[in-house]
């Protein structure tokens, strides 16, 4: 097992460290650390390619739209990030604040800083690229034998087979359709919200996709659940209207295609990874709900 501190003697941060373990993900671990001269996140890291393609996007951001996402830390031979055994670590700033909450006002927030961030990835280029750890047609094979249980579990809303099949072969010819870098998890949990604004964090699941995706994620993450249809709506409009303060017109149809194939993700990989029919309904039942918001 790698020591941290031993880690933290690549970087010039200061003294008196203290180390704080705040996540323990599937793939990756997570810290805090506090000098005598600042706060810092120090995480773990998949693989190269995700350490130089990560840091590569953020400095891109950081020049064109500054203050949406924390910076990077190279150490002291000028790395992004430290090897140390087996493993990769990467330090970055450390970003005060909480998840955006759902109402009216951090709707557009949400929408503006996602529209500002892909107008900066729009001019984005790079020869790495990262597969999709959730690509639909391995999660599809991985869930395939499932399907029949989940159908009797909840027969009204979750479609048969067949057209199960159906929708995935239309969803994966969406899904191949990749013009630029996006970030591929934005959702409100890789964002921070506090009285400057919201911070975007996370690069971890950047690759090649549609814009739209992005958008998908940050819509279906932030609106309101308990709550009626109508505020629900004006909660949509939001997001919406505060993105094309950055962005072109929202093509509404187009988006709720990559609504589609984020939700059908997630029942996909509830279903792989595990197997709770209530939750994996539950993404179905969003669906319809999105359905009754943008195309009613």
């Amino acid at each position: 097992m790698v020591d941290v501190k031993t880690v933290l003697l690549n970087y010039k941060i200061g003294g008196n460290i203290s180390i704080k373990k705040i996540n323990s993900g599937r793939t990756s671990q997570v810290y805090q650390i506090i000098s005598n001269e600042k706060t810092w996140i120090l995480r773990t890291l998949r693989d190269e390619t995700q350490g130089l393609l990560e840091f590569e996007i953020t400095n891109h951001i950081r020049e064109k739209a500054k203050g949406i996402v924390p910076r990077i830390i190279c150490t002291k031979e000028g790395h992004p990030f430290v090897k140390a055994g087996s493993d990769l670590y990467q330090l970055q700033e450390y970003i005060p604040g909480q998840t955006p909450p759902r109402n009216k006002e951090v709707h557009s927030i949400i929408g503006k800083v996602t529209g500002q961030f892909h107008s900066a990835m729009e001019s984005f280029e790079s020869n790495r690229n990262q597969r999709d750890r959730f690509h639909l047609m391995e999660l599809w094979e991985m869930a395939q034998e499932k399907w029949e249980s989940l159908r009797k579990y909840s027969p009204d809303i979750v479609p048969n087979l067949q057209d199960m099949e159906s929708k995935i072969d239309e969803l994966a010819i969406v899904s191949e359709h990749q013009p630029h870098f996006i970030h591929g998890d934005l959702g409100t949990w890789n964002m921070l919200f506090d009285h400057e604004g919201i911070r975007i964090i996370d690069f971890g699941e950047s690759r090649k996709g549609h814009f739209y995706f992005d958008l998908a994620t940050a819509i279906t993450s932030s609106i309101p659940e308990a709550c009626d249809r109508r505020t629900q709506q004006q909660s949509v409009f939001d997001v919406l209207k505060g993105y094309e303060t950055h962005r072109e017109k929202i093509e509404t149809d187009r988006l709720y295609t990559y609504i589609e194939l984020w939700i059908y993700r997630g029942v996909l990989a509830t279903l792989a990874y595990t197997n709770t029919a209530e939750q994996a309904v539950s993404h179905f039942v969003l669906l319809k709900q999105m359905e009754n918001l943008l195309k009613k």
